[in-house]
């Protein structure tokens, strides 16, 4: 598994990882875990934005 996101207790954990091969680039690799992260991170604040709009208009 690349990506994880799971909210538990009120908080938001997130897990991403990547494929390593023989000529993976150390810091590569990481800026791409960090940005699958960062994309997880995102998706979850747009969420709770879309579910604050739509609370307000009922």
């Amino acid at each position: 598994v690349l990506r994880t996101a799971i909210v538990k207790d009120g908080k938001l954990h997130v897990q991403a990882g990547a494929g390593i091969v023989a000529d993976s680039d150390p810091e590569s690799e990481f800026q791409e875990c960090r940005n699958k992260a960062r994309a997880l991170v995102v998706a979850a604040k747009e969420a709770l934005r879309f579910a604050a709009s739509n609370r307000q208009t009922l």
